[in-house]
């Protein structure tokens, strides 16, 4: 006879506050898992942990949909990033026997691992997501070739790739921002520490800890025997294994039963009677620690308005999630191989039937004064705002709603509250206020219960008609990710990108001047100093700032496409090096050349940039030694179509003044190179800096106005 359901129902009288389950609670138990699972469908298992003793195990659904092998307490799950608990322990383990110390910098035993960065990031960093180390399945993603692709991916592959970063997303120990590499980092660190490799080392802990059903895999083709397989129906009804191909360990791929995970939730509600020193510490935040929302693998931030120690995990089809309410003696599992079931909800149903319902919070705000007496207009919200770090959240309204987006995130319903304050919909842990200035939004702050706020500074209306795609154009490549890509316009004027060796082309949408979106990546555009896009900075959810540098920018543009044809301007020079002079060369579509004009004196002169302009001339930027006051001073060459000079212009001081680069713009140009100042005019030690100099001139080279501006430190114009 076919069993859909094989269900063990152990009752007990504790003395917990969680004293008794009763039938009714059973028979709402019993509603929760037939709401997720019913018929020929992968499986879930639920155990519930009371006063050290198990109150409740539930199996419903099919490990093997194949075969018709249902969920029992033999069968295997992977638990995805719950597992992350268990790869802490391992590093509390050796820190407990005094082989390591959770406040040594993680060089000391990966010493190739990020050399660049001198502020130290400490093995407790790792632990709890503050090592500002860039998430490697988001670097993967931003590749365009998913992790969950990479047939027999492992931690070597993935460490390779972290020791190509050469940026983290912030200093270490200034913010939390979740990212598997720390794990995978850490499993490293138990093999250079141990001397053993970490399969045996965890392997150990789990005998130790009477887990013999629970291993980290170390094969994707391996036999994991009684191993729920895992599905999903992509939508479509049908239900598909979840291809799982690769060979991780550490930030999760641990096999378990819920027997074993139970036999663990007992011994952690135990340690303090039997004074397990390990399982103690490892349910508290990390000594020394810049937060207290996340500890040894562990969320430690309240969970229904209960103060809760929990974890979630989630791995193709997999869903696992894990939740202590450490006050109420209460520990709840879950497991499932459902694509289509999210373990948090069930385990928060669950709790539900356990816990009374607590509407206020733990801790409160710290509000300005007027916060909930300023009258604020919904409509009036609506728009982009950025905090000094440079984030950027969005306001806007649909159908009638209000929503908040953060960065690259899915967009979260935003709720009045009362007066300039609103929430965002189930999150418990923060307040926006909405501040005003001269009648009209000027920004919000972010208010956490622990606090803490953050500023947000609205930024100006924007007209997307006003974006210049072609500051855009050209090719980006990543040092760090071995990535290039290419940025068009298409015929409507839109930018368009297309991975290197990639025909496809996605449209980017414009968020604000410098910034672009593509589906969840932000593309944030770096200036230089004369203000062309040199190189972008993606960013998404666990990365922040990958940088890919534009190619060919150095080269000021000699070149320009013709109607038909182009038009290159280059320098030659004598035979004795004596001198050198600036030539225009007018090829046509195979590039023979039509005509070319000499340009200069009998010094040097050299060209750096070649503009068409509005009246089909050119306009040739460069600097000259045989014109002007200066050793070499600005030299600007205006022509007609034909390369016959119209006028020229030179601009100085006394000393080596480059023109750069210029643009055309209303009523003239815009010409950006470098002045040299030095503090004398004959000392041969004499000491000079460069600075940015900006010229205005009108259509026939006339100087309109000027200005002067310090270069960055390390500039090379």
């Amino acid at each position: 006879m076919t069993r859909l359901l094989c269900t063990l129902i152990v009752l007990f009288f504790v003395s917990g506050l969680i004293a008794q389950i009763n039938s009714e609670q059973v028979e709402q138990l019993d509603k929760i898992v037939a709401k997720n699972v019913s018929g020929l469908e992968p499986g879930l298992a639920i155990g519930i942990i009371a006063d050290g003793e198990v109150i409740y195990k539930r199996f419903a659904g099919y490990s093997n949909l194949e075969h018709k092998v249902e969920v029992s307490d033999s069968s295997v799950f992977n638990i995805a990033s719950v597992s992350k608990q268990f790869t802490a322990l391992c590093i509390l383990k050796l820190q407990i026997e005094g082989k390591l110390s959770l406040e040594d910098d993680i060089r000391e035993y990966m010493p190739d691992m990020l050399p660049d960065i001198v502020e130290p990031i400490r093995i407790r960093h790792l632990i709890n997501h503050t090592s500002g180390i860039r998430d490697y399945v988001e670097l993967m993603s931003i590749q365009q070739d998913a992790w969950w692709r990479r047939v027999g991916l492992d931690n070597e592959d993935v460490i390779g790739l972290l020791k190509q970063q050469k940026e983290l997303n912030f200093k270490p120990g200034s913010e939390y921002l979740y990212s598997n590499s720390n794990y995978t980092l850490l499993t490293e660190i138990i093999e250079v520490v141990s001397g053993t490799d970490f399969h045996s080392f965890s392997e150990s802990l789990f005998n130790e800890l009477g887990m013999n059903d629970t291993r980290f895999h170390k094969n994707y083709m391996g036999v994991i025997p009684n191993k729920a397989r895992p599905y999903t129906d992509w939508g479509d009804g049908i239900w598909k294994e979840y291809p799982m191909l690769t060979n991780l360990y550490g930030d999760g791929f641990l096999y378990t039963t819920l027997e074993d995970q139970l036999q663990f939730e007992i011994a952690i509600q135990n340690a303090t009677d039997q004074k397990n020193t390990l399982l103690i510490q490892s349910q508290v935040p990390i000594p020394q620690s810049e937060i207290d929302s996340y500890g040894f693998g562990l969320e430690l931030e309240d969970r229904l308005n209960y103060k809760a120690v929990h974890h979630s995990g989630s791995t193709g089809s997999y869903h696992a999630q894990t939740v202590r309410f450490p006050e109420e003696k209460l520990s709840i599992v879950v497991m499932s191989n459902h694509g289509n079931i999210w373990s948090g909800y069930v385990a928060d149903a669950v709790a539900r039937v356990f816990l009374e319902e607590r509407s206020g919070e733990i801790g409160s705000f710290e509000l300005p004064d007027n916060a909930k007496t300023t009258a604020i207009d919904d409509q009036a919200i609506v728009g982009w705002y950025q905090n000094p770090d440079g984030s950027i959240r969005r306001i806007y309204e649909d159908e009638q709603h209000f929503y908040w987006k953060a960065g690259n995130n899915n967009p979260r319903k935003l709720n009045k509250v009362e007066g300039a304050v609103y929430q965002i919909e189930e999150s418990q842990l923060s307040r926006l206020v909405f501040q005003k200035e001269n009648e009209k939004i000027s920004g919000f702050a972010l208010h956490y219960r622990d606090g803490d706020q953050r500023s947000y500074d609205r930024l100006p209306d924007f007209d997307p008609t006003s974006f210049d795609a072609e500051d855009f154009t050209g090719d980006y490549y990543s040092e760090e990710l071995n990535t290039a890509f290419n940025i068009s316009i298409d015929d409507s004027g839109l930018p368009m990108l297309a991975m290197e060796n990639d025909s496809d082309t996605s449209e980017l949408d414009i968020i604000y001047h410098d910034y672009l979106l593509l589906s969840n990546y932000k593309i944030q555009a770096e200036r230089d100093l004369f203000g062309r896009v040199g190189d972008l900075l993606i960013s998404i959810n666990r990365v922040n700032n990958v940088r890919f540098k534009k190619k060919h920018i150095g080269n000021f543009d000699t070149e320009v496409q013709l109607d038909v044809g182009s038009a290159q301007v280059t320098n030659i020079g004598s035979q004795n090096g004596s001198t050198s002079s600036i030539l225009l060369t007018r090829n046509d579509p195979k590039g023979n050349e039509v005509w070319s004009r000499r340009y200069g004196g009998k010094s040097y002169d050299k060209a750096s940039n070649l503009i068409r302009t509005s009246d089909g001339g050119f306009l040739i930027t460069g600097a000259t030694s045989s014109y002007g006051k200066g050793n070499y001073d600005f030299y600007l060459i205006k022509t007609d179509a034909e390369g016959e000079t119209e006028w020229e212009q030179t601009f100085g001081e006394f000393f080596n003044d480059y023109g750069l680069i210029s643009k055309e713009i209303e009523g003239g140009y815009l010409v950006k190179g470098t002045q040299q100042y030095c503090n004398s005019n004959t000392d041969i030690n004499r000491a000079c800096n460069d600075q940015a100099w900006i010229l205005h001139i009108d259509h026939r080279g006339k100087l309109i106005k000027e200005a002067i501006q310090e270069l960055p430190e390390g500039t090379n114009p």
